[in-house]
């Protein structure tokens, strides 16, 4: 019984996720599928990286369960996600603004 539950709050939090993805996608202008990509291109690698950092803070999935999600990248780079979006957000105001918008957005989904 407690494995089920464990089980279908992880799939709870999956689904958070992907809501999230989706919302950020849209808040910055993006199919859904360039968030959970491969592309490299700026600025949609640091809009990737900051949804990815607000999937974790909002959400209680792992790293690598939180890496999974964005196309199966690994827990290291979700680690980069959210040292990027934070050095992001200490330098700039507009990406603090949209870091802070998407997290609304994101705890409004929750």
């Amino acid at each position: 019984m407690i494995q089920k539950q464990i089980e279908s709050s992880r799939v709870r939090q999956v689904k958070l996720a992907r809501r999230i993805i989706k919302a950020g996608a849209r808040f910055f202008g993006y199919d859904e599928r360039d968030m959970t990509g491969t592309a490299r291109v700026q600025p949609l690698c640091l809009h990737r990286q900051m949804v990815m950092a607000v999937v974790k803070e909002v959400s209680t999935l792992t790293l690598a369960e939180t890496g999974n999600v964005f196309g199966g990248r690994d827990h290291g780079t979700v680690l980069h996600a959210i040292k990027m979006a934070t050095n992001a957000r200490a330098v700039s105001k507009e990406s603090r603004g949209d870091y802070d918008l998407i997290r609304a957005i994101a705890l409004k989904l929750k």
